[in-house]
């Protein structure tokens, strides 16, 4: 599940992808909230993401959905799909003052991106506006993203758009 994603409006998702095709599923009322996928697959993914699970209760629809993956058949096959992904894994996360990061992308993308804007959205970010505890971040190599202790995460897509965007404006 991704949070942070600029052309998602922070609106919590999941991606879908079938072929080469690629949707952003809305958690809460399962729209597609960016890309597209054919009718069927989008009948299909909405019919997954909508069956019961005991772990709906518990968890909430977005850890079920994420739950029922990790269990899935489909899912255990994923390293067709991470070869087809599109946006560069983060392999190296360094605080380097304030709220501010170096960044290491496996293309070679690499630069320092100010991430203080997090500490805005409150909720799950919160404990980052803690200077100390912001430093506490990884470069979590499964996700290819930086992350905290409490699960905090900003989407890949989000971080290489920064890190892009600021090594333009300084070229």
């Amino acid at each position: 599940m991704y949070h942070d994603e600029m052309h998602h409006l922070g609106r919590p998702h999941f991606h879908a992808r079938y072929g080469d095709d690629e949707a952003s599923i809305d958690i809460e009322d399962l729209a597609v909230i960016a890309g597209r996928i054919p009718p069927r697959a989008l009948r299909l993914v909405v019919e997954w993401a909508s069956a019961p699970s005991k772990s709906y209760a518990r968890t909430g629809s977005a850890r079920a959905a994420m739950s029922r993956c990790r269990r899935s058949t489909r899912c255990a096959r994923r390293s067709t799909i991470e070869a087809m992904r599109t946006t560069p894994l983060l392999i190296d996360a360094t605080p380097t003052g304030g709220f501010a990061v170096c960044v290491v992308f496996d293309d070679g993308t690499a630069g320092e991106v100010d991430l203080s804007y997090l500490v805005d959205y409150g909720g799950v970010f919160k404990p980052l506006s803690d200077p100390a505890y912001f430093r506490q971040l990884r470069a979590d190599p499964e996700a290819g993203t930086i992350v905290w202790p409490n699960d905090a995460d900003i989407a890949p897509e989000t971080l290489y758009a920064h890190t892009r965007d600021q090594a333009a404006a300084t070229a």
